[in-house]
Order: structure tokens, then C-alpha cells, then sequence
């Protein structure tokens, strides 16, 4: 499944992954300067923005996997990937799992695990946007 991206400006590439229920415009301040220097990708993780939102839950190793494919697609053998929060935690995955596909790792505001009330925090936002709650107001 091909989530959706887009790619600024050329280079070496950077990867950017959003965070739990954002998407690539999160990113729109950091596109003008890298783009000068970098090739700039940013993805919607399946279920969020622009990207396919098939039956979940989803894991972090599948929304990693989702990545390769976009990596696959641009042909780019690795990149250094940025991740925030969620995102991060699929960057970790991805590094983990294909290691050769990266470059580098920036993590923002992430864990490499979440305690029990966490998931429980996480758990509650997915349902109220499963609910219907805009992503607005969330």
C-alpha cells in the first residue's frame, strides 16, 4: 500500500514522519531552507492525511514497511529520517528493521516504548478521531 508523500528540492534525502493524527503539512516551515540542499519527503502515515486508512490497528512495523515502499518508489537507498512522536517511533522501527535505508536518525518528542498510561492516552485520542471528533479540534 502506497501512502501518500511528496517530495521537495534534490540531494541527499530527508525523511520526515509526523506524529499520531498529523500529517505532511506539520512540516511546511521546514521545506524552504532544506529543500535548498536536501531532497525533502514527507509522508502520511497509513490512516492519517492524505494516505489510505485501511481496517487497523496499525503497528509501527507496518507504518515502517509503508515507508520502504515510498523509498522503494522514489528510488532512494537511504535517507536521514526525522521523526516526531509517533513518528519517531516508526523511524526507530525502520532503523531497526532496515538499517541499510538509513542514514540517520533525528528523534523529537518521542520513546522507544510507552508505559501502560500512555498507550491508555493514545488509545482515547484514536477513538475520539475514530468518533468523528475533527482533526481540528483535536
Amino acid at each position: 500500500m502506497l501512502v501518500h508523500f511528496d517530495s521537495h528540492g534534490g540531494g541527499p534525502a530527508l525523511l520526515f514522519i509526523p506524529g499520531l493524527g498529523a500529517e505532511v503539512a506539520c512540516w511546511d516551515l521546514q521545506i524552504p531552507g532544506l529543500a535548498r540542499e536536501f531532497q525533502v519527503v514527507r509522508v502520511d502515515p497509513r490512516g492519517a492525511g492524505r494516505s489510505p486508512a485501511p481496517p487497523g490497528p496499525y503497528s509501527l512495523d507496518q507504518m515502517a514497511d509503508d515507508v520502504v515502499e515510498v523509498l522503494d518508489h522514489l528510488q532512494i537507498r537511504s535517507a536521514v529520517v526525522v521523526g516526531h512522536s509517533m513518528g519517531g517511533g516508526v523511524a526507530q522501527s525502520l532503523a531497526s528493521r532496515y538499517p541499510e535505508r538509513v542514514a540517520g536518525l533525528v528523534l523529537v518528542a518521542t520513546a522507544c516504548c510507552l508505559e501502560a498510561r500512555a498507550l491508555q492516552v493514545l488509545q482515547s485520542w484514536s477513538e475520539w478521531l475514530d468518533q468523528g471528533l475533527s482533526r481540528q479540534a483535536f
